[in-house]
Order: C-alpha cells, then sequence, then structure tokens
C-alpha cells in the first residue's frame, strides 16, 4: 500500500533514507542562493569579463529597462558588457525580443563575438526579408492579424532575437523603420554606435531610422568607439535617442551641465577613492542642503568609517540630483588589467612607385568600409610586392637558431609566433594569403565571414 501526500507517507514511515533527504536538501538550499545571488545571469556565459566591463554591466541593469550608451575606447569590450546585459535580462526574462542592429562591416564581428562568449544566436535578415513590408501597406484596413504576419520583424507577442543591418533598416523610404517599431522590442542594441551621426539639421539615414525604434522600446543599448571628444553634435543626438526629455536641445543640456559641474567634481572624487578623505568631504558638503538631511547623514557615516556609505553617497548624487546613468565610458588609464598596446614602425624600404601610390589609395578611406563589388573578391597586385612580402614573411618567421658548437646540446626549436594580419579587403587578404602561404613556415589561416564570396 503506497500513499502520494507527503503526510500520509510520514504517518506510515514510508520516508527516504536520510542521505538522499540531505541530497535533496542541498540541492534546494544551493539553488535558493544561485536564484538570491547579486551577480546572477552575468556568469552564465563562457567568458569571465574584466572587472570594468562587469562594473558597467552591473550600474545598467539597476535600472529595470536600462538605456545606455556604451562609448569605451576601442578594445575595451563594449560588445561583452552589452552582452553581459543581455544575458542578466534573459535569466529575469526581460529580453524575449530583442533586435540587434550594426553596419554591414560590422554586423557579422558582433554576432560572432556574441554567439562564441554567451551563446546568443540572431536570426539575420536581409533585404529580401523586406519585400513583404510594402504589402503590408497596401492591405492596412484588412485584420490586424494579417498586418502583422506580413511584418518581416514578427509579431511583438513572439519571443525572437533578430538582427539586421543598419543600411537594410533605413531603406524602403522610412518603412522598414516603421515595421521594427511596430514590432515590438524589449531590448534593441546598436552596435557602431558612432555611425549615428547628428546635426542641428537632423540626423542621417541611420540615425533617422533608429529614432522611431528607440522611442517605442523600453530598454536600448547604444555600442560607440567615439565621445564627445570626437564629435560632440553627434554623441548629443546619440543621448537624445536615449532619454529625448533629459536630452531636448544641446543648449538645454548644456546648461543644465554647468549647474552640475560642482556635483561631477565631487562624484569623480568619490569614486577615485574608498576610505574618507578630507577633500572629497569639502567638495561634497556644499551640496548639502535643509530640504535632504539624507546626503548630511550619509557624509557622517562615511566619517565614521563605513566604506558602504561612499556608494551610497555617490548614488544619491548621480539619481537624487537628476544626473542619471546614461554614459559609460572607460579607458584604458582608468581600467586595470589591460594589456598596454605598443606600437612598432617598421619602414619597408624600396617600394615601388607604383605600389606606394597604389597603398595611398587603398588607404586614402581610412575608417569607412569599401563599397561592395559583384563578384568573388580578386588578389589586389599590390599585396605581393616583393619589399613588403619580405618584410611579412620575416616578420612571422622565427629566427633559425645558431648551430651548436661541438659537444653542446642542441638548442630547443623556436616556436613559430602567431600573428594576426588584418587587412582592409578581401582582395588583399587572399592575396596576403597566397604569399604567406609560399613563404611561412607554419600554417596560415583565412579568418573571416564569408571572406572567397563578395567584397
Amino acid at each position: 500500500m503506497t500513499f502520494s501526500k507527503p503526510f500520509d507517507r510520514l504517518l506510515n514511515a514510508q520516508v527516504d533514507e536520510k542521505p538522499v533527504y540531505n541530497l535533496r536538501h542541498r540541492a534546494l538550499y544551493r539553488r535558493f542562493k544561485t536564484l538570491r545571488a547579486p551577480l546572477r545571469g552575468f556568469f552564465s556565459g563562457r567568458y569571465n569579463p574584466r572587472p570594468h566591463q562587469l562594473y558597467v554591466a552591473v550600474q545598467a541593469v539597476r535600472q529595470a529597462h536600462p538605456r545606455v550608451l556604451l562609448a569605451d575606447e576601442p578594445g575595451m569590450g563594449k560588445t561583452v558588457e552589452a552582452g553581459l546585459i543581455l544575458q542578466r535580462l534573459r535569466t529575469f526574462g526581460n529580453a524575449g525580443r530583442v533586435l540587434l542592429l550594426a553596419p554591414e562591416a560590422l554586423l557579422d564581428n558582433v554576432e560572432l563575438e556574441l554567439r562564441r562568449r554567451f551563446g546568443q544566436i540572431f536570426t539575420r535578415l536581409s533585404a529580401e526579408d523586406f519585400a513583404g513590408v510594402k504589402t503590408a501597406k497596401k492591405t492596412a484596413k484588412k485584420a490586424t492579424e494579417e498586418a502583422s504576419a506580413a511584418n518581416p520583424f514578427g509579431a511583438p507577442d513572439e519571443e525572437v532575437w533578430e538582427s539586421c543591418t543598419l543600411e537594410d533598416l533605413a531603406g524602403g523610404r522610412g518603412k522598414r523603420s516603421a515595421a521594427a517599431a511596430e514590432a515590438g522590442w524589449d531590448v534593441v542594441v546598436v552596435a557602431g554606435g558612432e555611425s549615428l551621426e547628428w546635426t542641428e539639421e537632423g540626423g542621417n539615414a541611420a540615425w533617422t531610422a533608429v529614432e522611431p525604434l528607440a522611442a517605442a522600446t523600453k530598454s536600448l543599448l547604444i555600442l560607440s568607439d567615439s565621445g564627445p571628444e570626437q564629435d560632440a553634435r553627434s554623441h548629443f543626438g546619440r543621448l537624445h535617442l536615449i532619454d529625448p526629455e533629459g536630452f531636448a536641445t544641446p543648449r538645454k543640456v548644456s546648461a543644465h551641465r554647468k549647474e552640475l559641474e560642482a556635483v561631477e567634481a565631487a562624484v569623480t572624487k568619490l569614486l577615485s577613492v574608498t576610505a574618507w578623505d578630507r577633500e572629497a568631504d569639502a567638495l561634497v558638503k556644499p551640496l548639502c542642503t535643509k530640504e535632504e538631511p539624507k546626503l548630511k547623514e550619509q557624509l557622517k557615516a562615511w566619517k565614521e568609517g563605513r566604506e558602504e556609505a561612499r556608494d551610497q553617497i555617490v548614488d544619491y548624487l548621480l539619481d537624487g540630483q537628476e544626473q542619471g546613468r546614461y554614459v559609460f565610458r572607460c579607458t584604458r588609464q582608468q581600467a586595470t588589467g589591460i594589456p598596454v598596446r605598443e606600437i612598432t614602425l617598421e619602414q619597408v624600404d624600396s617600394l615601388k612607385p607604383e605600389v606606394r601610390e597604389g597603398l595611398k589609395e587603398e588607404f586614402k578611406h581610412h575608417g569607412k568600409p569599401a563599397e561592395a563589388t559583384k563578384g568573388k573578391a580578386k588578389a589586389v597586385p599590390s599585396a605581393v610586392d616583393a619589399p613588403l612580402s619580405v618584410w611579412l614573411a620575416g616578420l612571422v618567421n622565427p629566427v633559425p637558431p645558431a648551430p651548436p658548437a661541438p659537444g653542446e646540446e642542441a638548442p630547443a626549436p623556436v616556436v613559430p609566433p602567431t600573428a594576426l594580419v588584418l587587412c582592409s579587403s578581401r582582395g588583399r587578404a587572399i592575396a596576403v594569403e597566397k604569399l604567406l602561404s609560399k613563404k611561412v613556415q607554419g600554417i596560415v589561416e583565412l579568418v573571416g565571414p564569408d571572406v572567397r564570396g563578395s567584397d
């Protein structure tokens, strides 16, 4: 005779053995601790983030629906920070529908990094998928279900992670952007945010396409290599997408920022110290008002030795004084544990005049993606110039050790170095691969998405 209810089983002594009970108890306790962990969701990927990346992600997700501009220096891991934020939002069920936008030259790399580090897979939308947008406009009088079915971005209740290039989104005379906004998204991620250019007259095609999406989406992440130092107007345009009311006009923002220079100086000093500091105390005291005694109490607690009071003061100054948390910009000088980049200049002598002119022509549009051409990529003749090839091969090939003297042991073989050669085009990459395959002692591999396809 068996019983299904726990109380009946207990009365009839139908219980598991104590080791089984202890195992179940420990498993439930560990599950409870995991669900209550403050960093839950951040370490479920295949990558251990650096301290500055984890700090940015933690600060961003303090908002229920983060809307932030990640403007770190190049190479600091903006994509990793965005992946951490997405992982956290997905863990708590706030990232059912995610749209990833990026320039065509950058989208493949962003998708690859998110897939390898976090297992986040996006469905790519191409120009062919937007063929039904016009039909959806013509049949606007029909049922809402038919219009939703014609939308290439799917229905609002459908959980999907999709990606699209900014060039494709900006096409269709605004219809594609409107269709994306109507689809409804939990999170929109815009990589390559430096391509969102803005002036007082208006934004470029990419900025205009993202604007309705930003207004209709709760969570918005913009990743940009450039900050206010490079282009102040476009930087303001990106902030306007994040908070249209807080960043209404450049003049209003400039006037408000002058009023809060004292707050900015105090927060900067507070973040540079841990224990109580006399200079930081002198900067914070003038900000204490009779209407808000909480700041004065926190300052007193910090002076008494409570280090956590410093974080409370920073939070109050950022949130209570309407500073907000919109921009995160990490630099190599601020972050710790970042390898220092060293540049070594090598001059290639005796280049042919036509090769020198060809290289100048190739790199005059530095920083801009090359225009697409039909057909398969062809090797660039300038890449197989003799002096350049000799220098490249000598850079990669290890120097052979000197022969041992009589009676000496043979030296250990030299391990060939690992080198990554970045090329400006697929044609140049194919030429360099052919060149190095003949002159390098080792494996030469051509890496890149569809690198042998059309340029």
